[in-house]
Formats: C-alpha cells, structure tokens, sequence
C-alpha cells in the first residue's frame, strides 16, 4: 500500500513539474513574440540600424562561424567575451547572415531574463510574478528600446539571475544538493567571462553569504583594527613583527594576482595619480614570487607550522562544506574556462579599465551628479516630463508626459513601500552588522554596489552599466502593485496600462526617430552602404581601409567577403589590420562628407605617381556617397602610409 502511495506521489510531481515546464516554455514564447511584434519596424531595417560597435563584434564571429581560428574575445576589449556572438549562429543558419539575425539573440536573452526574474519573485512575493513578467515586457524604451542592440547586458542581467537563484537554492537545501553547488560555481565563473561588469551580482552573493553566515556575528565582534594592532605589539622583535606585515603584503599580492586572473586586473588612482596598477596580467605574479622566495629565505622556521595550520583547518571542515567547495569550485573553472584558455593562449595579456578606481572627492562628486542626470534617462522619463515646459506641446506629447508623471509617482511609491520595512536591513548592510537572511536582500545589496561601483569609477557613469536596476525597480514596482490592487482593482488595472501605453509610445516614438516609421506606417529605410558593397564585389575589391563605421558594417553586411580595416592609427579592429598589412593590393574608401578625404587627396597628389578614383553613390538617392582609390602607382612607402593616414 505504501509502494501504491509512494509511485501515485512521484506521478503527481511529475505531472506539477511538466505542467511548469510547459507552462514556462508557453510564456517564454509569448513574450519573444510579443517583444519582436512592438519592435518589427526597426528589425525590418536591422541592416540599416546596425551601429559600428555592434558591425565590430558581428563581423568577428562571423569569421568565427565561416571557420577562423577560435579565440575568445572581442578585439576591442578583452573583459567582454564572445558569447553574444555566438548566440547568433542559429538564426545565421535560419534566416541568413545579417544585422536582423545579429540582433535576435538580444531578444532571446532578454525573454529568458524576464522568465527567470518571474522564478525570483515568485521567491518573494508570489502574486506578483506574473506582474512583474508584464512589466519587465513593457519596459522603458532606454532599457530595451524599437532599436535592439545586441550589447550583452541582457545576457549578463540573465546569469546575474541565475547566481541569484542557484545561491537561493543552496540556502533552502542547506548546500546539500551537490547539483546547486556546481550550477552556481558554473554561473559564476560563465558570467565572469561574458562580462566582467557580473562582479556586481558576484559581489553581492558574496556579501549576502558573509553576513547572514553563523559566525559572521563572532568574527564582527572580536576582530577589529584595534584587536589586530593589539596582536601586532604582542608580536616580540622587529624581526618577526616585519615577517607578519611582510606575510600581509604576500597575502594582498595572492588576492591581487586571482583577481587579475579572473576579472582582468584593477587600478586605485588619487587625483590622477597610479597607486596600484595590475592590469598587465603576469606582473603581479613576478612580484609575488619575488616576496614569496625573500620570505622563505628570511625566516623559514614557521613555513612548515603554518602550512600544518592551513591542512588543519581544512580537516576539520565539515565534509558537507568540503565537498561543496570543491563542486563549486569545479562549476567555477568550467565556467570561466573560456577566459583561462584564452590567457594560456597569449591571447589575453592584459585586463580591462572597468575596475580603475579614482578616489579623489571632486571625481567621487561628480559621477555621483552623473549618475542623478542619467537615472530619469534610463527610466525613460526624462523627455516626457521635459515636454510639459514646450510652448508648442502637442495633445500627443501631453499625454505622453501625464503618463510620465504617473510612471514617477508609481516608482517613487513603489520603492518607499519597498525600502520602508527594510530600512533596518539597509542600514545593516552598510555597517557590515549580521543579517538573517531572506531573498529580497538581493535587492537592497545589488543597487548599492551598482551606485558605489560606479561613483568610484575612474571613467564616467554611462546608462548601460545602470541596466540591472531596470529589474530591481520592475520587482519593488510588482510588488507595490499587489498591495494597490488588494485596495482597488480599477487603479491596478489603471497603473497597469498607463505602464504598458508608456512604453508603447516610447517604443514608438524610437521608431520615428530611427527612421523605420512615419506616422503609422512602416519605413524600410535605404542602405546608405548598399551600392558600396555592391561596387566593390563588381570590381572586385576585396581588401580596402576605410573610417570605423565604414569598416566594421562593410565588412559585415559583405559577409566578410570585403575585408575593411580602418586607416587611422589609433584603430579597434586590430586582428583585420594585421591580416591586411600583409596584403599588398588595397583600395582606400572615404565617406564624401568627412574631412578625411582632403587629406587622402592632398597626400595622394603630392607622393603618388597615379591612382584612380571613383564616386560610389548611396542607395536611392540617401545623398550618401563615398570615394574609392585605388591602383596605387609610386614609392612602396608613400603607398605603404596610406593604411594609416588618419591620426584619429
């Protein structure tokens, strides 16, 4: 009977677990289209929307797709990696090599962004899941606008959720799930290597996992500066109180070295001034075995006692705990593999600038004053509510900015009914106090560290590294909204669609300003580079140097079969220019309406014996044209200085 029970259990689980399934692959579905639906004038023209950033990383993995040597980054940056990319090879496969299939993914990987924010908030505040869905599907056109970029911030966003619920899982299991163990390593190491920005959500399980653990409480209470310095002159002799600060220094260096390894190295400037630098990849790693070998000959006698100490203390580890460090940790390399091969390779040597930091108080102020301006932005309620002082303010636009304005009282709301109850857990956070942890913690840790990165931040604040909150306020936003509609459901259904209509319009409005629209009739906008790519197949010119946008979308929508590097020396695509610097005939194509073609055509008429040029029209009439010279004739080095004439 008991058998009976048990298999009439897992049957109805199995039933619970499909129907989820299906019922999650449904709304998956549903929002993809709904998404493609309100943005089909702009992937009509995707071609034409293509910017030179995103032609950049399309024609990389395109070379990748037609079957170049593997490599693992952008070569415009080595702290972002390929991944977005590569999301594009199937809808290559089904809907042909072009700035549509290029932009896809970026919808793909937002879907699946929503989906699992809807699984966090269920989490929460389950009744206001499906809200949430409708919300984040309806978002401000600064966030997920008419014109898809395929950036990888969704896809970030996306593992950032992930981390969040497989350390969410581990909570509940209580780390005995081996499965969970593994997956948040894995999504871990992953998101570092997509982006190395992910340091954001990283941090903030980090934090969150301090601070509600057992012995955080102890540890807080007995180690301070002050206990610390009280042990450090209990240390007897100069000696040995140099070998203890001589032991910080190595044990800095270790933490500066797996840093530089797995995010790509950070800068600490003040006031302009380099305090530490550790981008250059394997320099901190000669300076650490320079430390280490002066130790060892220093003072060896306590080596072996403190490596005894060190095999202690993993021994008398709980078995659980050792076993899910050791998961976690194998989750980890698999993940951020992508990254260790491509530093093995010789193809990474040095990290990124996203984590030089500038503490001086005039720079703190000002990305602090930055990030006020562009918050409105990325709300997407700056412009509306701006439009209400216009003189000339269209019935249009008037509604627009009302809806604005209720969209900033609605968030406003929603993130003081949010932060209200909380408020004692914000204030715990700051001060590093104990907490007893709960899943919407992620949410009150993840904004700080996002505001805190970017206000030390040696560059400026830009909107795209302000995409996160976009989900945060989604989430507090949801949940306000059950409270609103436990009140009144007529205001609910309101607030519900003035939120929709509001970015609808925006939506719209992106359309008409990118050119896919007028009025409300769809626009398939000319390709200004068309006839471009069509001479130079005609003439067959199959290797030239252009300006960046000319070099990045040529060469993508050519289908790599023109190979366009940019002709200044100062330059992003720099795999392409070392392959064409060995490639002796090149043409050179100047946009007509840019100043580098006066001083192509003062240095081509004063070096070169002869040249021809031709006047490339754009496509219907754009007033779009270009110049191509070619059939150089003179010196090898005077052609030879036309690969880079431009300082820029």
């Amino acid at each position: 009977m008991m058998k009976i029970k048990k298999i009439g259990n897992s049957s109805v689980v199995l039933r619970s677990k499909f129907k989820m399934i299906v019922f999650n692959l449904f709304g998956g579905i549903s929002i993809f289209l709904v998404l493609i639906a309100l943005r089909v004038p702009s992937l009509i023209n995707a071609d034409q929307l293509l910017s030179p950033d995103e032609a950049l990383m399309a024609y990389q993995v395109l070379d990748l797709y037609n079957g170049s040597p593997l490599f693992f980054y952008y070569d415009v940056t080595k702290y972002f990696g390929i991944f977005n990319g590569l999301a594009a090879f199937p809808f290559f496969w089904t809907l042909g090599v072009g700035g549509l299939a290029f932009k896809l993914p970026a919808v793909f990987f937002y879907t699946l962004y929503i989906l699992s924010t809807y699984l966090l908030v269920k989490k929460i505040q389950p009744q206001a899941a499906l809200i949430v869905v409708l919300l984040m599907t309806f978002p401000s056109v600064s966030v997920f606008g008419g014109n898809i970029i395929n950036s990888g911030l969704a896809l970030i966003s996306l593992l950032g959720n992930l981390i969040f619920l497989s350390f969410l899982k581990i909570k509940e299991t209580g780390g005995s799930k081996p499965l969970y163990t593994f997956l948040l390593g894995f999504f871990v190491g992953f998101a570092i290597y997509t982006y190395t920005y992910s340091i954001v959500y990283i941090g903030s399980i980090v934090i969150l996992f301090i601070l509600s653990s057992y012995s955080w409480g102890t540890l807080r209470a007995n180690v301070s500066i002050k206990t610390i310095k009280s042990w450090f002159i209990t240390q007897k002799g100069f000696l040995r109180k140099f070998v203890v600060l001589l032991d910080g220094i190595i044990l800095f260096f270790i933490f500066v070295v797996l840093f530089s390894y797995t995010f790509g190295g950070f800068g600490i400037d003040i006031a302009g001034y380099s305090i530490l630098q550790s981008n250059a990849l394997h320099k901190p790693v000669g300076q650490l075995l320079v430390l280490v070998i002066f130790r060892f000959f220093l003072c060896r006698q306590d080596i072996t006692d403190k490596l005894s100490s060190i095999k202690s203390l993993i021994l008398s580890m709980d078995s659980l705990i050792r076993r899910s460090i050791l998961i976690s940790l194998l989750g980890f390399i698999i993940g951020i593999l992508p990254r260790l091969l491509s530093i093995f390779s010789g193809e990474t040597t040095r990290g990124g600038q996203g984590f030089d930091v500038d503490f001086v108080p005039t720079n703190l102020v000002y990305n602090f004053w930055q990030l006020i301006q562009i918050l409105p932005d990325i709300l997407g309620l700056r412009a509306p509510i701006a439009q209400l002082f216009d003189s000339e303010i269209t019935s249009f636009h008037l509604v627009n900015s009302f809806l604005g304005i209720i969209i900033a009282f609605l968030i406003s709301g929603a993130m003081i009914s949010f932060l209200r109850p909380r408020w004692t857990e914000v204030k715990d956070i700051f001060k590093l106090k104990a907490l007893s942890f709960n899943p919407a913690q992620f949410f009150l840790v993840l904004p700080i560290l996002i505001f805190a990165a970017l206000i030390v931040s040696q560059s400026d604040p830009s909107g795209r590294h302000l995409f996160p909150l976009h989900g945060v306020i989604s989430i507090c936003t949801a949940i306000y909204l059950v409270k609103v509609r436990c009140k009144s459901k007529t205001l609910f259904l309101f607030i519900l669609t003035a939120w929709c209509t509001f970015s609808t319009i925006g939506t719209y409005q992106s359309h008409i300003a990118n050119g896919a629209m007028r009025g409300f009739s769809i626009v398939e906008k000319p390709n200004p580079y068309f006839k471009l790519v069509q001479f130079c197949k005609e003439k067959e010119i199959l290797n030239a140097y252009s300006d960046y946008s000319i070099s990045s979308i040529g060469t993508f929508l050519s289908r790599g079969d023109i190979r366009i590097a940019e002709y200044t020396k100062n330059h992003w695509g720099s795999k392409l220019k070392e392959e064409l610097a060995k490639v002796s005939n090149f043409s050179i194509i100047i946009a007509g309406n840019g100043g580098d073609l006066k001083v192509y055509q003062k240095y081509l008429d004063e070096n070169l014996l002869s040249y021809s040029r031709s006047r490339v029209a754009g496509e219907n009439d754009t007033g779009d044209f270009y110049y191509v010279f070619s059939n150089f004739q003179g010196e090898p080095k005077a052609i030879e200085q036309l690969r880079s004439l431009i300082i820029g």
